[in-house]
C-alpha cells in the first residue's frame, strides 16, 4: 500500500516558532497559500488527526474525500512548553534539560516522549489495518510532524530527526503490511 504523509500546512504558532501541540489552532493565510501549489494525487481514503490545522490541511488537499479521524495520530502535549517559542523558554532550567537530552526527556505537565511514539504507531497501524482491510492501495495521512518522525523511526529503523518535515511538505512509502516496514521513500 503506497502511503503519503502530510505535515499540516502552517499556523500562526508555526510561523512564531512555537510548541504548537494540543493548541487546537487553525491554519493561517500563508499555510493555505502554500498548500494551494501542493501537487495532489488520487488516492482512496484520507486519513487526519483531529486537530483543526489536519482536518483544514486534508480538506483543501483532498476537497471531494472524506476525512477519516484518527484521535492516537494528534499531535504530542507539550505541556509548560506549550504554545511557548524559544526565546521564551531558553531561560526556562526544565527546557535547557530537555533540549541537552535531545528531546529525550519527557515534556513536563505533558506527554512522556516514549508514551507520544508509541501512540503514534497504534495509531498508524489502526490505519494500515483500516486500510488494508477496505483494500485501498493509495492513502494520504494528514498529521503532524512528530507523528510522522515517529512512525518512520518506528518502520524504518532509522533516527527521529532523520524524518523532519516542514508544514505543508509531504513524504511518500509503500507499507509492506506482512513485515511491518516503510520502504521505496520518496521526499
Amino acid at each position: 500500500m503506497k502511503i503519503t504523509f502530510f505535515r499540516h500546512g502552517m499556523t500562526k504558532g508555526n510561523e512564531e516558532r512555537r510548541y504548537v501541540g494540543k493548541t487546537d489552532e487553525g491554519l493561517s493565510g500563508n499555510g493555505i497559500a502554500l498548500l494551494e501549489n501542493i501537487v495532489r494525487t488520487n488516492v482512496d481514503a484520507v486519513y487526519s488527526s483531529p486537530m483543526k490545522r489536519c482536518i483544514q490541511t486534508a480538506e483543501i488537499l483532498f476537497p471531494k474525500k472524506q476525512v477519516n479521524v484518527c484521535e492516537l495520530i494528534a499531535e504530542c502535549d507539550f505541556g509548560c512548553f506549550e504554545y511557548k517559542n524559544y526565546e521564551e523558554l531558553k531561560n526556562d532550567d526544565k527546557y535547557i534539560s530537555w533540549l541537552k537530552s535531545n528531546g529525550k526527556l519527557g515534556f513536563p505537565c505533558g506527554e512522556d516522549t516514549n508514551e507520544f511514539k508509541k501512540r503514534c504507531v497504534e495509531g498508524f497501524l489502526n490505519i494500515a489495518k483500516d486500510a488494508y482491510n477496505k483494500n485501498y492501495n493509495k492513502i494520504a495521512v494528514v498529521t503532524h510532524g512528530g507523528v510522522i518522525m515517529s512512525i518512520f523511526e518506528r518502520f524504518t529503523d532509522t533516527d527521529f530527526y532523520n524524518w523532519q518535515l516542514k508544514n505543508g511538505e509531504y513524504i511518500t512509502a509503500d507499507f509492506d503490511y506482512s513485515e511491518m516496514i516503510l520502504k521505496n521513500i520518496e521526499r
